[in-house]
């Protein structure tokens, strides 16, 4: 081979060296871009969006007692049939000092919830709607009433109406 030609061949070698090198560098920049993007977006989120998740769900408390039934027959506030609820319900709650004070109360605890239910009518109570404003009722009334700790939840256990 020829000078001349040994030269043309290594002129065309590195040109296509250039042509790889120059296609590996876009990828090479492109992958990085891509890189950043991520890590940009992951940092927005954790700081914005990840904040905002856990000011807004705190836990709720659980429930991890239970008081024993507590059963109820009373008239309904009817005008023209006499009707009456048969009910059991039972109080959730956390904290086991308020056990004592449900124990301590009893009376007035029951003459609470027999004031609550007495002052419904039928049409009160006939929707799921109905037992569920009830529910909230004679919690908040309870909450309102008890020192030691809140009743996080009232259960129905039996629920007649007649």
């Amino acid at each position: 081979m020829s000078p001349a030609a040994s030269k043309e061949n290594t002129g065309q070698e590195a040109g296509e060296k250039a042509k790889k090198k120059g296609g590996k560098g876009k990828i090479i920049i492109l992958v990085a871009i891509v890189l950043i993007l991520a890590i940009a977006g992951a940092a927005v989120w954790f700081f914005l969006l990840a904040d905002r998740g856990e000011e807004l769900s705190e836990p709720e408390p659980q429930v991890k007692f239970y008081s024993p039934e507590l059963k109820f027959t009373v008239n309904l506030a009817e005008s023209e049939h006499r009707r009456f609820l048969r009910t059991t319900l039972v109080l959730g709650y956390q904290e086991a000092r308020l056990t004592e004070e449900l124990v301590l109360k009893e009376a007035q605890i029951r003459d609470l919830i027999i004031t609550i239910l007495r002052a419904r009518s039928k049409e009160d109570i006939s929707t799921r709607e109905g037992v569920q404003n009830l529910r909230l009722e004679i919690k908040e009334a309870l909450n309102d009433f008890l020192e030691e700790s809140p009743v996080l939840e009232v259960f129905f256990t039996e629920f007649v109406v007649q």
